[in-house]
């Protein structure tokens, strides 16, 4: 199941994406809109009854209005009262900002806020693409022009734009093995450094989950990591 993402949306913006949807030379919108209409509870900036009408008037309103288990609604006021320090699960689109100032807030606040200007909405399509690797030892590394070959998590990481995020969620099984202490340095420690951001103002929430059928990991040992990690990422 699909966690619904919360996208508080001017108007504006919103009208455009609908406008633009099946425009092949403005394909993002097409991706923006079923990325809405698929996972998102959607608030705009509008009056009520003004949002309630085209609900009945607007075959697209009246669609997304009847979703299942995702919201469409309208809040006038909230612009003026988003608190980016409580952002889980939410996402800003904005014509009234400027792609500088959203990209402050995603720097500071780890969230996604997209201004409505066409390289910021260009960026929302490059946080779509799925990032896949492969570990391999350097003893098997062959040379190969289709192959590149990253020596450090810094160095995989600096190879394409991480999303904002104020979060970060790793699942292991074997990550508290029995080499997890001469592994540690360069492989959880060092991942959670490559990813955490630079610029960021909010807590960083960190969550592991690994195997720990032989309990290997007490609850000792868990707050040992938990100590090391946190000088481990002062940047």
């Amino acid at each position: 199941m699909n966690v619904a993402e919360k996208t508080y949306c001017e108007s504006s913006f919103f009208e455009r994406v609908l406008a633009n949807k099946n425009k092949k030379e403005k394909g993002v919108y097409g991706i923006l809109y079923r990325f809405l209409s698929k996972q998102c509870d959607i608030v705009l900036d509008m009056e009520k009854t003004d949002f309630l009408k085209l609900c009945k008037e607007k075959p697209l309103y009246k669609q997304l209005f009847k979703r299942a288990n995702l919201s469409f609604r309208a809040i006038p006021t909230w612009k003026e009262n988003v608190d980016f320090s409580d952002n889980v699960d939410k996402i800003y689109l904005y014509d009234s900002k400027t792609r500088k100032e959203c990209e402050k807030i995603r720097e500071a606040k780890g969230c996604l806020a997209i201004s409505g200007e066409e390289q910021d909405v260009l960026y929302f399509e490059r946080l779509g693409r799925v990032h896949y690797f492969n570990l391999v030892p350097k003893s098997d590394q062959i040379e190969d022009k289709n192959i590149t070959y990253h020596n450090s998590w810094e160095e995989f990481f600096a190879t394409f734009k991480l999303p904002p995020l104020n979060a970060i969620i790793i699942s292991d099984n074997f990550l508290f093995g029995d080499k997890f202490q001469q592994r540690k340095e360069r492989s959880l420690y060092a991942i959670l450094k490559a990813m955490a951001p630079k610029d960021l103002k909010e807590d960083l929430h960190i969550t592991i989950f690994a195997e720990n059928s032989n309990s290997t990991l007490t609850k000792e040992r868990a707050q040992e990591v938990i100590a090391e990690i946190n000088p481990s990422l002062t940047l």
